[in-house]
């Protein structure tokens, strides 16, 4: 069993190109003991954004403040507010976008790939 308060994680400032005003907490890793799944918390700031990217990894959102605009090759845009909750299939191309004037907090939970750290995701196989 693993059991951690997320104020006990270290928030992460993602500076990755193409991801502007994020903030991860990388609550449950590959370096934990066994876990199937990573876990993290990420909050966007006003207008912060993940520009359309894929990972082989499955994602679940589940939206606990604020507004995120959602966009799938497949099923268009769509608004996503708190309570809800955004199943992105594997390597499904998405971008998120914080709409709102407040912070845009969500969980994210992917499936842990072999070898993967749970800190980042996996890029998909070129076409």
């Amino acid at each position: 069993m693993i059991i951690r308060h997320c104020s006990d994680v270290k928030d992460y400032r993602v500076q990755n190109e193409g991801i502007k005003s994020l903030n991860v907490k990388f609550v449950i890793t590959g370096e934990d003991e066994n876990p199937a799944n990573s876990f993290w918390v990420l909050e966007f700031a006003p207008d912060g954004c993940a520009d359309m990217h894929s990972h082989l990894e499955d994602h679940l959102l589940y939206i606990l403040e604020g507004e995120c605009l959602c966009r799938t090759e497949s099923s268009g845009e769509i608004t996503a507010k708190s309570g809800d909750v955004i199943y992105i299939p594997s390597c499904e191309p998405h971008y998120l976008r914080n709409t709102g004037d407040k912070p845009l907090k969500m969980l994210s939970t992917m499936p842990l790939i072999k070898g993967s750290t749970g800190r980042s995701v996996t890029p998909c196989p070129e076409k």
